[in-house]
């Protein structure tokens, strides 16, 4: 069964218990009795390890995470909003600037199945469109030229 420390007891209830040197004199109790008590306190977990940078060149971010450790189910994460917001266990840092992205013009993609016809019966139109995503311009790269959508006239 899991274990819950007793806060009146702790120096600590909201600290990270892996920073107590000596656990020596920490009593603890099943964590039922400490429901019904309301004897333990959630508190933040240890920091993960900085994740890579988003990106290899320009600007860029980083982050790291923390779980909400308590006496509820770790589920339901909602333990730690009595101590904090629950975005306190993220954490996001800019990554430093590595180097400037090359100059990436815009390619266009592939055009998308045409639309039904814009009319019961009679003359429409039907439309298609295309992403300018072969590649995605970056670093100040010219965008795509042309138009995105294409219109046609159409029997209905």
């Amino acid at each position: 069964m899991q274990r819950c420390v007793r806060p009146n007891i702790c120096p600590i209830t909201n600290r990270l218990l892996t920073q107590l040197n000596d656990l020596t004199n920490v009593q603890t109790m099943d964590c039922v009795d400490a429901l019904n008590r309301d004897k333990c306190r959630p508190y933040w977990g240890s920091w993960t390890a900085w994740s890579a940078c988003t990106a290899t060149c320009g600007v860029s971010e980083r982050q790291r995470y923390r779980s909400c450790n308590g006496a509820y189910s770790s589920a339901t994460k909602d333990t730690c909003a009595d101590i904090a917001r629950a975005e306190d266990g993220m954490e996001r840092r800019d990554c430093p600037l590595q180097r400037i992205c090359p100059r990436i013009a815009g390619g266009w993609g592939e055009w998308g199945e045409f639309s039904v016809c814009d009319s019961i019966c009679g003359r429409g139109h039907r439309r298609r469109i295309r992403l300018c995503n072969k590649p995605v311009p970056q670093g100040g790269g010219v965008p795509c030229q042309g138009l995105d959508t294409q219109l046609v006239s159409s029997s209905c």
